[in-house]
């Protein structure tokens, strides 16, 4: 029942490894949207880890902050590019650099989540 569970909290993260190599694999035939959707699943891949992780009966405690802070930042990142892939989608022509900064308060708060929990300590922060 062990290989069971684990494989279920781990196939998101094998779905999300398994999806990024074969668009980079494809990377010079491919489009705009199916180039943000392997940044996407690039970025996912570090969060669904995370969440198997945490998931199943660790009690390493010291690892969970550490996860958090990897998983907020990705997850933070993950939202701007659900918009992007959408936006590529639908409007491929008017896709500019300034679309890019949709990315920005997501690395800005994982920076700021990161540099707290440094702040604090191991000890503090379990």
């Amino acid at each position: 029942m062990d290989i069971f569970c684990n494989a279920l909290l781990y196939l998101p993260f094998f779905v999300s490894v398994f999806g990024a190599i074969t668009l980079l694999f494809r990377w010079k035939k491919s489009s705009r949207p199916q180039h943000v959707w392997a940044v996407f699943l690039l970025i996912l891949i570090p969060s669904t880890f995370s969440w198997g992780i945490i998931f199943s009966d660790m009690q390493y405690y010291a690892f969970y902050y550490k996860l958090y802070m990897l998983d907020i930042t990705c997850m933070l990142l993950n939202f701007p590019l659900i918009f992007l892939y959408f936006r590529a989608l639908t409007n491929p022509k008017l896709f500019t650099w300034r679309q890019y900064i949709w990315l920005a308060p997501g690395v800005a708060i994982g920076a700021v989540i990161a540099f707290l929990f440094l702040l604090m300590g191991e000890e503090q922060s379990i």
